[in-house]
């Protein structure tokens, strides 16, 4: 055996250890050539390994031999790690391989190998880890090169969730590589923690213990894949696996390693000088998100190297729930904004989108977005809080904020900035949240779209129940980055307890799924927000507001008491207009007060998408079509992509009688989201005006759940000659232990039974029921427009004179043209 090559003091060049041939870099100065890697271990291995049955081995390392054995007691592969005999001799090695057992023991998570034991027998020490099937990452690379982008997504997403499951218990890799990435079909487990740091302080009982590779000035790590900080010997932290991460993953994605020399020298200058090609460069139709991903992991200062694994692994699984279209996203991007413009086409067609006395449009426009969140339902909540928080204190007449549009690009194509441009949004206000609800990390940032570029950046440590203190402030910093100029600031109002606005964030995550399950959930929420802070505005207004929508009349006096107190604690809140305003039209039938409401919100915020929403509803609801359009088409003027702002105008375009421009946006929602199925419900509601009536039945059926829809979907039935069908809806629907009037009502007039369907509207009337204020637009009632009884109806029920005087006029007309006729309608008309 050759005796190992003595080195000069400070050559780090690795050596091996018996013959002195020059080998790949080692940190622990024990490194061997692949020829005097089988000389280490014994010719003949040993058939058995403590209660282990060796079947094999696996591969051979600079230090040891990975083995296939079998558990008798729990019959399963395992792999045996052995330290050889020789390596285990010398102190550095079997450390590190000890140093890797008690990281190992401290990890449990589904992308982390685990380990099943470390034990000792006849002078060889070895670990019993999880068997994995598969080759390793860095096979895969050599066998394809560059892996595609759902695969990419796949297996990085892994990588970051093991990682971050590591950082959280204070491990740090510091030698991640495709070689560590083990593969099991398209499950990923990270291996190989040999040269892994705790950061964590010790524990007491624990005796202290030198870690001889976290010293100053001592390079461990593979080359390619160190970080600036490594490769200069410094001390290392979390950091330093993000950046490797990032290298991996560039590699994933373009086939190539970002930083190249022909030597160690010269490759660790690259990485600490170079700048590597841009991703996108390489390979096109590289998602912008994901590219600036990697950006973000490898910049060579890692004081700006902010992003944590945690982090990383929640914008990968954001961009994997992207779909991508077989065209390419470039050409989704053209169809989006051909889309644009025929929806931005079709409301100018439709009419004005302005008029004399509207208030003057906002100097900027800017979209607020959730800030980015590992996948954990607490900080879910608080990411939408959050924006929903910022968005209402930074509308107002100088800033229109939008969010509607942008949540639908967000999941359609990989350049925000294109879209926001596309949508005349200057001003992006983007973050990250990291952490626990009593440990928060919120990072904030403004981007200039023009530029793409962050203007402003503020990183904030704080709990859940303390963010409420920290909005003024960050609202005050971009206000006067926007608008060159500090606004005045609004006077605090009461606001609750931090107990009662932790509840209501949450209430208002349930509130926006408007499910029955979510709804009543959302109810307890705020029910419980008001008991422990009754001087909480927004817990008072979401309370009235939830109640509302889950149609409990019997709490009509706790839901006007609610919405009045929210607006006499906040009496600036366009929130809580609104929220009043929906209680007066809804609750107690008082459409000028409700009126009043709104307005007094559109001069608080005129781009809130709440105020042009509930107006717009009101104006159909009286008949005033004109003004429910205008700002029906503002909504989607200002919102081309949301759905509902372009449902809402088919809605009210249906209810106005213009029925073939009502199919227009509906058809246009269907077209960004085929699977929306209250779409097709609104679009079944076109077709059974249209006389279409098996097509309305088609739509309508797939919409069985929703028992508004259930009237519909009957009177399509009696249109479609179907009565049978229809009339066993009708006793589904009566057969409720709160039967629903209204619903029964409009199958009732399809099936030529208006005396029954008078009744049951007269019914609903009596037991307050809002869904009867729409009788009198609503086109499945129009065939009861000549009986004396449905206009009393109207007239009682506090409808304008323009809606049951107008009928009344056209009743009287018609019996004067035809003298012989009743107050019915024949029965083919019915439909």
């Amino acid at each position: 055996m050759t005796a190992p090559v003595d080195r000069p003091p400070g050559d780090r060049r690795d050596l091996c250890s018996e013959c002195g041939v020059a080998v790949a870099l080692s940190p622990d100065g024990g490194a061997f050539c692949p020829r005097c890697v089988g000389r280490l271990f014994d010719s003949d291995e040993p058939e058995t390994m403590g209660r282990y049955q060796i079947e094999g081995v696996l591969g051979d390392g600079s230090a040891g031999r990975v083995l296939l054995a079998t558990d008798p007691a729990l019959g399963r592969q395992v792999a045996i790690k052995v330290l050889s005999e020789h390596v285990a001799r010398q102190g550095p090695l079997l450390d590190r391989f000890r140093r890797e057992a008690r990281v190992l023991a401290q990890l449990s998570h589904q992308n982390i190998v685990p380990i099943y034991g470390f034990e000792h027998e006849d002078d060889r020490w070895f670990l019993v880890m999880e068997y994995l099937a598969g080759s390793s990452l860095a096979e895969r690379l050599a066998a394809d090169g560059r892996l595609g982008l759902d695969q990419t997504l796949h297996f990085a997403r892994q990588t970051a969730e093991g990682l971050a499951a590591a950082h959280e218990r204070g491990v740090v890799h510091r030698d991640l590589k495709p070689a560590n990435l083990l593969l099991d079909g398209e499950r990923l487990k990270i291996a190989d923690f040999g040269l892994a740091k705790n950061e964590l302080r010790p524990s007491r009982r624990m005796a202290p213990s030198s870690d001889s590779l976290s010293q100053a000035g001592l390079v461990v790590g593979t080359v390619p894949y160190m970080s600036p900080e490594q490769a200069r010997g410094r001390p290392v932290d979390s950091r330093t696996d993000v950046f490797s991460f990032g290298v991996v993953l560039y590699e994933m994605l373009t086939g190539t390693r970002p930083f190249e020399g022909a030597t160690t020298f010269t490759l660790m200058t690259s990485i600490l000088t170079d700048e590597p090609r841009p991703v996108r460069e390489l390979r096109p139709d590289t998602p912008r998100a994901l590219a600036a991903l990697v950006e973000a992991c490898l910049q060579k200062n890692r004081a700006r190297r902010r992003i944590t694994a945690m982090q990383i692994a929640d914008r990968l699984a954001d961009q994997q729930r992207r779909p991508r279209s077989r065209l390419g996203l470039a050409a989704l991007g053209v169809r989006l904004q051909r889309l644009v413009r025929r929806r931005r086409s079709l409301s100018r067609e439709a009419g004005p989108t302005s008029h004399p006395g509207a208030p003057a449009p906002p100097d900027c426009c800017l979209a607020v977005l959730p800030p980015e969140h590992a996948q954990q339902p607490e900080l879910e909540f608080l990411a939408f809080g959050i924006a929903d928080a910022l968005s209402l204190r930074l509308s107002g007449p100088e800033i229109e904020v939008r969010s509607g549009s942008i949540d639908a690009l967000r999941g359609r194509t990989a350049d925000s900035f294109a879209d926001a441009r596309m949508l005349g949004i200057q001003w992006l206000l983007v973050g990250s949240l990291s952490g626990t609800v009593d440990r928060l990390e919120l990072c904030i940032e403004l981007v200039d779209v023009r530029t793409e570029e962050a203007v402003w950046t503020r990183v904030v440590l704080t709990s859940a129940s303390r963010l409420r203190e920290q909005y003024d402030e960050l609202v005050s910093e971009v206000q006067s980055r926007v608008l060159g100029r500090r606004p005045d600031a609004r006077p605090a109002s009461g606001v609750g307890s931090p107990e009662a606005d932790l509840l209501v964030l949450k209430g208002l995550y349930a509130f926006r799924r408007l499910t029955p399950d979510s709804l009543e959930q959302a109810s307890e929420l705020f029910d419980r927000a008001c008991a422990v802070g009754p001087d909480s505005a927004r817990a008072n207004g979401w309370s009235a507001m939830s109640l509302l929508q889950l149609g409990r009349r019997r709490d009509r006096l706790t839901i006007r008491e609610r919405a009045l107190r929210a607006v006499e604690i906040d009496p600036d809140s366009c929130e809580l207009q609104c929220i009043l305003g929906n209680v007066l039209w809804l609750v107690e039938w008082d459409f000028a007060s409700a009126e009043a409401a709104f307005r007094r919100a559109a001069r608080l915020s005129p781009s809130y998408p709440m105020v042009s929403h509930g107006l717009s509803l009101l104006y159909s609801c009286l008949g005033r079509h004109d003004e429910a359009l205008l700002l029906a088409r503002r909504a989607v003027d200002l919102d081309p992509l949301n759905p509902i702002t372009s449902l809402d105008l088919g809605r009210r375009l249906l209810l106005a009688e213009r029925v073939r421009e009502a199919e227009a946006p509906i058809l246009e929602t269907l077209d960004l989201q085929p699977d929306f199925l209250l779409a097709r419900g609104f679009l079944g509601q076109v077709r059974l005006q249209q006389r279409r009536h098996q097509e309305a039945v088609d739509l309508l059926e797939q919409h069985q759940g929703s028992l508004w829809h259930a009237g519909f979907l009957g009177a399509a039935y009696a249109g479609a000659g179907r009565p049978r069908d229809a009339e066993a809806v009708l006793q589904r629907l009566t057969d409720r232990r709160r039967p629903l009037d209204v619903q029964s009502a409009m199958i009732l007039t399809a099936l030529g039974r208006h005396d029954s369907a008078i009744e049951a509207l007269e019914t609903a009337s009596a037991r307050r029921d809002e869904n009867v204020l729409w009788a009198g637009v609503e086109p499945v009632f129009h065939p009861l427009r000549r009986d004396r009884r449905f206009r009393s109806l109207l007239r009682s029920l506090g409808l304008p004179r323009t809606l049951w005087g107008a009928l009344a006029t056209t009743a009287a007309t018609l019996r004067r043209s035809d003298p012989s006729s009743d107050q019915r309608p024949p029965a083919a008309a019915a439909g």
